[in-house]
């Protein structure tokens, strides 16, 4: 555990926050009622989320396509046509709020997007999913997996395969799936009687090359997704799935373990709350809760299958992992520790990078200024965002 911090004189402001995060326009104005806020209650997060809900354009050089029931495409403003040597790439991102809330085009959401389309000149989707405590799990995730799965076929539309014959095959798969999901609904799946979606349909997307990613809750679901996708993989044997898998998982101060609620039962007081900004151990319980449902408890011995994805025994096969955390993070042992355990245990190509000074969320502010504020990335902020497009770069192209 992190020790003990020093909250400060007059307004109770972290000392060990680092400097450069400290000159952020938002991180100074920011009231602390906000930056130190509980949400442990619908009035709180429903208050918020009538703020988050506010859509905001993306930065100069990107344009955005809204898709219905998906949510919002982030594409370079001047693109170049599709080739059929081109490799088909792109970003699912999942956008931050404790599964509580947020939107997939607010102003946190497209600076961030931005960034990413312009630093990477590829299609980035934010994923508009169903919040908790009105849809809890597995809301959110199938809501991701759709997103998903939307994007492969985009990506198939944009990059024709070379027989002139994309459009019809698309027709053919769209049909494909509605027959499979109808004889699922009307037959169980255990008794054979229908294939899982996510199976062989005769197509080949082995070329297909998509990294996942988000900032915190966003990350978590990332991951779990991931997770889910491998399952449905394996279920269908040596056959080649509709749906490829992520080819890395980019996880920012990633939300990924329920059991955090409760081995910082000690912090939970009034005081020792104070001390992780933005995201604290009182938001981090209610949200869970709110998330897993009335049947289940955060630290419960048993919880669902792929509602967080730090509870995985079998960590072996998932994609590569690029791990970004602030020391001053609620989320970073958490974080660590999951990175860990997928280069140790599953022998996954993981990257864990912890940052001095940093608290939740620090590069998403520092996205927000310089898209909407044309300020200029500091040092540590830069680093972190070439590292990650470096790991990136790795697998996307």
């Amino acid at each position: 555990m992190i020790g003990p911090v020093d909250l400060g004189d007059n307004n109770h402001r972290n000392n060990r926050i680092h400097p450069e995060f400290r000159s952020n326009l938002l991180y100074r104005f920011t009231p602390n009622f906000l930056l130190y806020a509980n949400y442990d209650s619908w009035w709180k997060t429903s208050l918020l989320q009538c703020a988050l809900r506010i859509p905001f354009p993306p930065g100069n050089g990107v344009q955005t396509k809204y898709i219905p029931n998906i949510g919002h495409l982030y594409l370079p403003s001047a693109r170049k046509p599709a080739s059929a040597t081109t490799t088909p790439s792109a970003l699912l991102w999942l956008h931050c709020g404790g599964r509580i809330f947020g939107s997939s085009c607010n102003i946190a959401q497209s600076a961030v997007c931005t960034k990413l389309v312009r630093s990477w000149n590829l299609p980035v989707l934010s994923v508009s999913y169903r919040l908790a405590p009105e849809h809890v799990f597995p809301a959110a995730l199938e809501d991701v997996l759709a997103a998903y799965r939307w994007l492969v076929d985009y990506l198939n539309r944009e990059h024709p395969r070379g027989n002139g014959s994309a459009a019809a095959l698309e027709d053919v798969l769209a049909a494909y799936r509605w027959l499979v999901d109808y004889l699922n609904r009307e037959h169980p799946r255990g008794n054979g009687s229908a294939r899982d979606p996510n199976c062989d349909d005769g197509t080949d997307e082995t070329t297909i090359r998509i990294a996942v990613g988000g900032e915190s809750a966003g990350g978590g679901l990332a991951a779990e997704l991931c997770q889910r996708l491998l399952d449905d993989t394996k279920r269908c044997g040596n056959v080649a799935g509709v749906l490829p898998l992520p080819v890395a998982q980019l996880l920012m101060y990633p939300m990924l373990d329920d059991r955090t609620c409760i081995q910082t039962d000690d912090m939970a007081s009034r005081h020792h709350h104070r001390r992780h900004l933005v995201w604290n151990i009182v938001s981090n319980r209610y949200a869970w809760k709110c998330y897993l449902g009335p049947d289940f408890d955060p630290g419960d011995d048993v919880i669902p299958e792929y509602a967080a994805a730090a509870r995985r025994v079998d960590v072996t096969d998932l994609p590569p992992a690029f791990v970004i955390c602030g020391e001053l993070d609620l989320f970073r042992e958490e974080s660590e520790r999951f990175a860990e355990r997928l280069k140790t245990e599953g022998n996954v190509d993981a990257e864990y990078v912890e940052v001095e000074g940093g608290f939740h969320l620090f590069l998403t502010l520092d996205a927000i200024m310089e898209v909407y504020f044309g300020r200029r990335e500091g040092e540590i902020c830069g680093d972190c965002w070439r590292k990650l497009a470096v790991f990136a770069n790795r697998y996307l192209h």
